[in-house]
C-alpha cells in the first residue's frame, strides 16, 4: 500500500533474548534482541516519511523509545497474571489488542501499515486483516529477515524451523475458517 494511505502503523516482534540476568523465564521479562531492533530500525524509516501513530509489540516499542525516542507509540504488553507469571501475546493477540485501541477512536480504526519480519510479514497482514483491520505492508520498504541463533523462541532461529512453524500457523487459521464457514452453510 502506498504509504500516503496508511493511517497508523502495526508493528509486530519476532523472537527475543532469554533474560540477560537469568531468573525464571515465566516471571522475568525476556529482552527484545537484535531482530526487533530491526524492526525498529525498519519503523523508524517508515515513520521519517509519514508521520502516523504507532502500535509496536514491546519488544520493538523499547528500541522506538529508548533508540529513537519516537512519541505516538503504544507499546502492547505482554500478560501479566496476578502470581507474576507472563504470558507473551501471540500475533492474533497483539493484533487483537490493537484493534481494541483503534475502534474507539472517533474516525474509525482506518489502515494500518504492517511491520514484520521478512517471513512473518504476510501472517502478521493476515492476521491483522482477519481481526477487522484493513492491513498492508507499506510499499518500498524491505522488512529485516537475518534470523537470531540465540533467540529465545526456537522457531525464530532458523529459516526452515520458522517456515514450518508459520505454514501450520497459517493451516490452523485456515481450517478454523472453513469450519466456521460450513457451521454457518456458507461454501
Amino acid at each position: 500500500m502506498p504509504l500516503g494511505r496508511i493511517d497508523f502503523l502495526v508493528a509486530y516482534g519476532f523472537g527475543n533474548r532469554p533474560p540477560a540476568g537469568g531468573g525464571d523465564p515465566a516471571k522475568v521479562m525476556y529482552e527484545p534482541g537484535p531482530v526487533n531492533e530491526e524492526l525498529a530500525d525498519t519503523v523508524a524509516r517508515v515513520r521519517a516519511r509519514r508521520d502516523v501513530p504507532v502500535y509496536a509489540q514491546w519488544e520493538i516499542a523499547r528500541f522506538l523509545k529508548s533508540k529513537y525516542r519516537m512519541t505516538y507509540v503504544t507499546s502492547i504488553e505482554p500478560v501479566v497474571a496476578p502470581d507474576g507469571t507472563i504470558t507473551y501475546l501471540s500475533t492474533d493477540g497483539v493484533a487483537a489488542q490493537v484493534v481494541q485501541a483503534r475502534k474507539k477512536l472517533p474516525e474509525g480504526i482506518g489502515t494500518a501499515g504492517v511491520i514484520g519480519f521478512r517471513d512473518h510479514v504476510k501472517r502478521c497482514v493476515q492476521t491483522t486483516n482477519d481481526r477487522g483491520m484493513k492491513a498492508y505492508a507499506p510499499a518500498g520498504f524491505e522488512m529485516p529477515g537475518t534470523y537470531d541463533p540465540g533467540s529465545g523462541q526456537a522457531w525464530t532461529r532458523r529459516r526452515d524451523l520458522y517456515l514450518v512453524h508459520d505454514m501450520t500457523a497459517q493451516w490452523t487459521v485456515l481450517r478454523e475458517k472453513l469450519i466456521a464457514q460450513a457451521g454457518s452453510g456458507n461454501s
